[in-house]
């Protein structure tokens, strides 16, 4: 029995720890495509929002691609007015970025010790 609940713990951390790095990859490809240099024709790709559409109200997102931008640009004054949570999201999602360096490189230092 134990070492059934050891497997399926181990899997369920396995699981978490995929999803994570997914979830860390596809951030920083957003970072990157934040800084580039003709990030306007990017982002004519990203949809409207949905929820704004059907219900003339705002989601707890709404605004936070033009604030990404405008963080991207140094204005976060304006960033704030576009979603006050844009700033805390992005210094979580820079920290996030900086974990997954760390792991990553620990995943690469040992694999070269074996």
């Amino acid at each position: 029995m134990t070492t059934s609940k050891q497997c399926q713990k181990s899997d369920l951390s396995k699981g978490i720890r995929y999803v994570w790095i997914i979830f860390s990859v596809i951030s920083l490809i957003v970072f990157i495509v934040l800084y580039l240099p003709n990030r306007d024709d990017i982002f004519l790709l990203v949809p409207q929002c949905e929820w704004h559409d059907d219900s003339n109200r705002q989601c707890l997102l709404c605004g936070m691609t033009t604030a990404f931008k405008l963080i991207a640009q140094g204005d976060y004054i304006e960033a704030s007015q576009s979603n006050r949570l844009s700033m805390y999201l992005y210094i979580i999602l820079v920290g996030n970025q900086l974990i997954l360096t760390k792991y990553a490189l620990r995943k690469i230092i040992s694999v070269k010790r074996i």
